[in-house]
């Protein structure tokens, strides 16, 4: 008989205590085995079992947080101190073993410009290049080495990556996945918060890209406030859902932004996608609409459920549409 079935068995048979008692001595031995999944499961258990056997509930989590915290790296936490120093015991042992370790050679792309991401890269060792492509030209911007993050503004927000990030040597990393963080909201509430302000003080890729003036589009965009409808497709070319409408915000003969009301949860299912938009002239102009095909390439979250969503049309639009559609005949700024 299996120690679960002898467990099950006491359970049964209303020795509660003497069920309570085994699993207590089970979980002490999966935590000194390093196991602390098991020993969690076997803690989850012990509540199902007796909820008032507050000595060995209280007591098992604090084996398993203390031995979580024993292993914790310390290469890891000193390189990550600062925010380390930020957390909890339970918010770190959490953060540090959601993270997969990885060794990459070089030449290995870790993020993808243009393409989805939903990895936070913690770089413990080697060194990163950050590659800008802009048309055939690709430009470094800069480099990333032991201690940096990569990948936080698409793994916090709504976007395609703005550029590429190659391995230049052999790089040790930690990587968190957006569904292993899934679970913080209720589990430990604040962690996520800390992440990201963390990675608002020390990241830069943004304020890197701005600061030398790099425009992410390659044509000129101007201001507009007409009205759009759009139409999503999958992969296979079939229409998603019914049609709905934007206020478009700018145009460019690459592509245009719009706003929109809708949850969160659309929102994140939205980067990506195929769409199909009819771009209402303004009132006046002989022709009625302009439809373009095109993907989603950025979804911004503003107050109340608002959001602007970025589109890069799959084709060029004719220049005197842009104008047509445009407010003003001045370019708005980079």
């Amino acid at each position: 008989m299996s120690t679960e079935q002898q467990i099950n068995q006491l359970v049964e048979n209303g020795d509660t205590q003497q069920a309570v008692a085994q699993i207590y001595t089970l979980i002490k031995k999966t935590v000194a085995a390093g196991n602390f999944s098991l020993a969690e499961r076997w803690r989850e258990r012990l509540l199902a079992i007796d909820s008032m056997a507050l000595a060995e509930i209280i007591g098992s989590a604090e084996l398993i947080e203390e031995a979580k915290s024993a292993g914790i790296d310390q290469d890891h936490q000193l390189l990550w101190q600062a925010l380390m120093d930020t957390l909890s015991e339970e918010e770190a042992n959490a953060f540090f073993y959601a993270l997969i370790p990885i060794d990459l050679p070089p030449g290995t792309p870790i993020i993808e410009q243009g393409k989805l991401n939903n990895r936070l890269f913690f770089i413990n060792q080697g060194r990163v290049n950050v590659v800008y492509k802009k048309g055939a030209q690709q430009l470094l911007l800069y480099h990333l080495q032991e201690g940096e993050t990569a990948g936080e503004d698409t793994f916090f927000g709504i976007s395609v990556a703005t550029a590429t990030f190659i391995c230049h040597s052999v790089v040790k990393l930690r990587y968190l996945d957006r569904k292993k963080a899934a679970s913080w909201p209720n589990e430990h509430p604040g962690l996520h918060e800390k992440i990201l302000d963390f990675c608002q003080k020390f990241g830069h890729l943004d304020s890197t890209i701005n600061s030398k003036l790099l425009d992410r589009r390659l044509h000129d965009r101007f201001a507009c406030t007409g009205k759009l409808s759009a139409q999503l497709f999958n992969d296979t070319g079939q229409p998603l859902g019914a049609t709905f409408s934007g206020h478009m915000a700018d145009i460019s003969q690459g592509g245009i932004c719009f706003s929109i009301t809708c949850s969160n949860q659309t929102a994140k299912v939205l980067l990506g996608r195929q769409i199909k938009v009819s771009m209402f002239l303004a009132e006046g102009v002989d022709s009625t609409t302009t439809h373009k095909t095109a993907i989603i390439v950025g979804v911004k979250y503003h107050l109340h459920n608002d959001y602007t969503v970025h589109i890069q049309f799959n084709s060029l639009l004719n220049a005197l549409t842009v104008t047509s559609l445009a407010d003003s005949q001045n370019p708005l700024a980079s």
